[in-house]
C-alpha cells in the first residue's frame, strides 16, 4: 500500500512495466487528490512535498536512502553513559533469541548472539537505552533472567513508539516503525524494509543478514526519539507525563505479561458448553 511504500526508492527491472528499456527508479508518493479528499490534512500536504523534494535531491545525487551500519563494538561500550538504541530478533514464531544489537545514532553497533550477554550488556548502562515497542525488548529480556529482571526497570529506558503516540494520538494505529521512519525523514532504506517484511511474515532470513537488519532497527529507533524528544523541549507537563505515567505503565504491562495465569480450562469448556445451549435454544 501506499502508506507503507511512499517515500521509499524502488527499482524496475528492464522491461518490467511499459518496455523500460533501463532499469528505472521510482518513488511513490499519494496522489495530490488524496490531500484534497482527507480533509486537507496538513501531514498529507508534508508527506508529498517531501517525496517530491527527495526525488529532486536524489536526481542532483545529493540523497540516498541507505542506512549504512558498521560493527563497531568499542564505539557503543567505551561510555556506558552514550545513548543507545537497541533491538532484540527472535525466532519466527515470536519466541527465543536469536540476536541483539545495541547501537549509537551513527550506526556504530554490537551485536550480541548470546542471550544472557544481552541481559548483561543493556542492564549495565547508565545513559537512554532507546527502543521502539520497548515492552516487547524488554519482555524478552525478562524472561532470559528472571531473577535479575528488577534491574530493567532502574535503567533508563526510552521508548520512541510511546512518543509518537503522545505527540500524535490521531495516527489511527500507524504506529509501525517503518511508518515512523518514512514519515519523519522522507525515506528508508529499501534492504531494511525487505527484512522487515520477510520478518513479519515469519520467514527466516540469513542471521548475518538478520543483525544487520536488527542493528538498523536499534538505529533508526534512536535517532526517532532523539527527534520526537526534542518536540518535549517546550511542553514540561507532557515530558512530565510520559515520564512518571507512560514508561512506568509500560513496565508494569511487561511485568504482567511474563506472570503466568493459571487456567481452570475445565470450568472454561462447561462454561463453553452452557453458553452453546442457551444460544441454540434461543
Amino acid at each position: 500500500g501506499v502508506n507503507a511504500s511512499r517515500g521509499t526508492r524502488f527499482s524496475l527491472r528492464p522491461g518490467l512495466v511499459g518496455n523500460l528499456p533501463t532499469a528505472t527508479v521510482v518513488i511513490p508518493t499519494y496522489h495530490p487528490a488524496y490531500y484534497l479528499h482527507a480533509g486537507s490534512d496538513p501531514r498529507i500536504k508534508q508527506a508529498i512535498i517531501a517525496d517530491l523534494t527527495m526525488a529532486r535531491e536524489m536526481l542532483a545525487g545529493r540523497v540516498s536512502a541507505r542506512l549504512e551500519v558498521t560493527e563497531s563494538a568499542s564505539a557503543v561500550m567505551s561510555d556506558l553513559a552514550t545513548p543507545v538504541g537497541f533491538d532484540i530478533e527472535t525466532a519466527p514464531d515470536g519466541t527465543g533469541f536469536r540476536v541483539g544489537t545495541l547501537a549509537t545514532a551513527a550506526g556504530e553497533y554490537v551485536a550480541i548472539t548470546d542471550p544472557q550477554e544481552m541481559f548483561d550488556l543493556v542492564s549495565v548502562r547508565t545513559g537512554p537505552v532507546a527502543s521502539w515497542n520497548a515492552r516487547f525488548d524488554l519482555g524478552v529480556l525478562r524472561q532470559i533472567d528472571p531473577i535479575k529482571a528488577p534491574l530493567l526497570e532502574q535503567l533508563d529506558i526510552q521508548d520512541g513508539m510511546l512518543l509518537l503516540h503522545l505527540l500524535d494520538s490521531g495516527r489511527k494505529g500507524r504506529y509501525g516503525l517503518e511508518q515512523a521512519v518514512i514519515d519523519e525523514f522522507g525515506h528508508a532504506d529499501p534492504e531494511w524494509l525487505e527484512s522487515k517484511r520477510l520478518v513479519h511474515a515469519g520467514i527466516e532470513i540469513p542471521l548475518d543478514r538478520l543483525t544487520r537488519y536488527c542493528a538498523q532497527d536499534s538505529t533508526y529507533g534512536l535517532r526517532l526519539f532523539n527527534r520526537f524528544r526534542s518536540r518535549f523541549v517546550n511542553n514540561l507537563k507532557l515530558w512530565t507525563l510520559y515520564q512518571n505515567i507512560t514508561i512506568p505503565t509500560m513496565h508494569l504491562l511487561t511485568q504482567v505479561e511474563c506472570q503466568p495465569v493459571p487456567l481452570d480450562v475445565a470450568y472454561i469448556q462447561t462454561v463453553d458448553t452452557e453458553i452453546a445451549t442457551r444460544m441454540a435454544t434461543l
